[in-house]
């Protein structure tokens, strides 16, 4: 079988850290279709409606507030944390790849916040604290497995927990 023959579609959700944008990479093998158009639907977390935008191939593609018409166009706010489910369809419709992503960059802005807060460069961090840190960074890890592998509902329960976990935290005076 040629090169040509084969198609393959794949992509991945990069973790960039800003809760600002959503990056999606290429990295499909479009063989005969790759001069077809290529098209890739987005459901943000708690939606039900498909959001559907040109592909480009071999690229990294980007989505923020603004492409996703979640705020108005040239006006950028965080995206929420959660489930976004992603589908890259080729032409024709026969080849396509679906994958759910866990976006977790809020969450973890809030915890590098609290690891922050640790002091640990006069070597005196509150173990208290270090180990509450320790069980939200796995419960979010935790989560991010469980959906990579297909499992979100679980996810999604260690996500809210380490959510409300953060929140508690960053709500209590004395932590």
């Amino acid at each position: 079988m040629a090169l040509l023959d084969t198609v393959n579609l794949d992509f991945h959700v990069l973790s960039t850290g800003d809760p600002k944008i959503l990056v999606v990479m290429d990295t499909s093998v479009w063989g005969f279709i790759e001069d077809k158009p290529s098209i890739i639907e987005i459901i943000l977390p708690g939606s039900k409606k498909v959001r559907v935008y040109n592909f480009i191939k071999g690229k990294a593609n980007v989505f923020n507030s603004s492409n996703l018409l979640i705020t108005p166009v040239g006006q950028y706010c965080e995206l929420v944390d959660g489930i976004y489910k992603i589908t890259v369809k080729g032409s024709p419709d026969s080849h396509c790849k679906h994958r759910g992503f866990l976006k977790t960059d809020s969450a973890k802005l809030k915890l590098y916040k609290m690891y922050n807060s640790l002091n640990l460069e006069d070597g005196k961090s509150d173990r208290d604290k270090k180990e509450k840190i320790q069980d939200i960074d796995l419960l979010i890890k935790a989560a991010e497995a469980s959906v990579s592998l297909g499992k979100y509902k679980k996810g999604m329960q260690f996500f809210k927990r380490a959510v409300q976990e953060l929140n508690e935290y960053n709500e209590c005076e004395n932590c």
